[in-house]
């Protein structure tokens, strides 16, 4: 348990590393495992998970802050130890990627995991051996213009894809919405909601609304597309940041 404060800051940089680790790596093994039917729907479900897990830690905060002593900070970065063992056991018992095992030249062992996944280990299914026709095509074309450098992530066509990716995900951080649910306890607070507890419950209740705006996504993203959904959700963000702004430059207590 953390005495002074280094330990805790110590262990909030550990716990960053391991998030930031799973946010990046989940997709990707999500999407190397789904059906193309449905993987868009199944990839989004992470950020829902993500909206799951915010809106519990805040009702979690919302429990303890009546507590006395430190267990009332103490006992919520605890809980955080419960869905780590959980992935942390659960993933041993999962499969390895048919497309990594694909591209490690273990073709067999790659055919076993799609017909476990698809068709209940039957190896001879039409739809077991088409995927792994289309993961080995795309394998080996892959390995023919393979980017041996990372000078040629800088070069034309790619360098267009790179840019477009990182601009993306530098602006989706931008709109600040790591720092609104961060500071939303504060944010309340200078809105006027000045009492801790109605604070805390405001701010359980917009984990709720974080969590119901994922769903929209999750249902329609394979039937709209990921473009036309990206643009139609950023104009709705920026119009609900607008809102905020204006609402706290105008009614905000000083």
């Amino acid at each position: 348990a953390a005495v002074h404060l280094a330990m805790l800051l110590v262990g909030r940089f550990i716990a960053g590393l391991a998030v930031g680790a799973l946010s990046m790596l989940v997709p990707v093994y999500q999407s190397e495992l789904a059906s193309k039917e449905v993987r868009g729907r199944l990839i989004s479900l992470q950020q829902f998970a993500i909206t799951i897990g915010i809106a519990v830690s805040f009702w979690i905060n919302f429990g303890t802050s009546k507590m006395q002593g430190s267990i009332s900070w103490r006992l919520p970065l605890f809980l955080q130890l419960v869905p780590g063992i959980i992935l942390g056991v659960g993933i041993l018992f999962f499969p390895f990627s048919p497309r990594w095992l694909v591209s490690q030249n273990r073709d067999d062992e790659a055919i076993i995991v799609l017909a476990r996944i698809r068709s209940d280990g039957d190896t001879n299914n039409p739809q077991v051996q088409e995927e792994y026709g289309e993961i080995k095509a795309e394998i080996e074309t892959e390995k023919e213009v393979s980017v041996n450098s990372y000078a040629k992530l800088l070069q034309p066509p790619i360098r267009r894809r790179l840019v477009l990716g990182v601009l993306i995900q530098i602006f989706q951080q931008l709109t600040g919405i790591n720092a609104v649910m961060y500071y939303a306890p504060k944010i309340f607070k200078q809105a006027g909601l000045s009492d801790n507890s109605v604070s805390l419950l405001a701010t359980g209740i917009t984990g709720v609304v974080n969590v119901c705006a994922t769903i929209p996504a999750i249902l329609w993203i394979d039937t709209w597309g990921r473009r036309p959904t990206m643009i139609y959700g950023a104009a709705v963000m920026a119009l609900s940041m607008l809102t905020m702004g204006g609402l706290m430059g105008s009614h905000g207590r000083k």
